[in-house]
């Protein structure tokens, strides 16, 4: 079992983003405020993790999950000690309880894959090679507007995009090889339905 420091697992990031804020509502500047404004690993977790989950059906999400992923893998990718959004972003609200539903329904497969992953090849998850998982991690998201109304295809890109934030939040070298690859196999896809 790999060795990881329990604050980067999945299953404590879920759990930070569902007590953020005092809100009904939980603000997206109230999740970055929880999970630390240099947390960049963490705060590209977040948005393709919910894509992944039912929320990702509601018209109109997937395109704004798409907008805060480039914002934030662009940052890491300029090399930015701190995130930054824009006020539309920060502002924008999800209902309480339907993250807390779309948390539970991920929760189980998190605390599956904590069991699995940690600090190994942490190399693979710095610069340059950092550079292999952002540049097409920006790409995918691009691409995520366009296909929007292709059934299940925010759900495919969100997954290639939340393995290669899971390997730059547990500095796991091993899934950013397997990123590596679902993400060649995404972007195949992708391309056969665009053209």
């Amino acid at each position: 079992m790999a060795k990881r420091n329990p604050e980067q697992s999945i299953t404590a990031i879920l759990g930070a983003v569902s007590k953020a804020g005092n809100r009904g509502d939980i603000v997206v500047a109230d999740i970055v405020d929880a999970l630390g404004r240099n947390s960049f690993g963490a705060l590209l977790l977040v948005p393709s993790l919910i894509l992944i989950s039912p929320i990702s059906g509601i018209p109109g999400a997937p395109t704004f999950g798409a907008i805060v992923i480039v914002l934030i893998a662009g940052q890491m990718l300029i090399g930015r000690q701190t995130i930054w959004l824009p006020d539309f972003i920060r502002h924008r609200t999800i209902g309480r309880e339907r993250m807390r539903k779309a948390i539970g329904t991920i929760k189980p497969a998190a605390a599956f894959l904590d069991r699995f992953v940690g600090r190994r090849l942490v190399f693979l998850v710095r610069r340059p090679f950092d550079l292999l998982l952002l540049i097409p991690c920006i790409v995918l998201a691009i691409a995520m507007p366009v296909l929007e109304l292709v059934p299940m295809s925010s759900t495919v890109l969100a997954s290639a995009i939340f393995l290669i934030a899971l390997a730059l939040t547990v500095r796991d070298g091993v899934v950013a090889l397997i990123a590596i690859g679902a993400t060649a196999l995404v972007a195949a896809t992708t391309a056969m339905l665009l053209f």
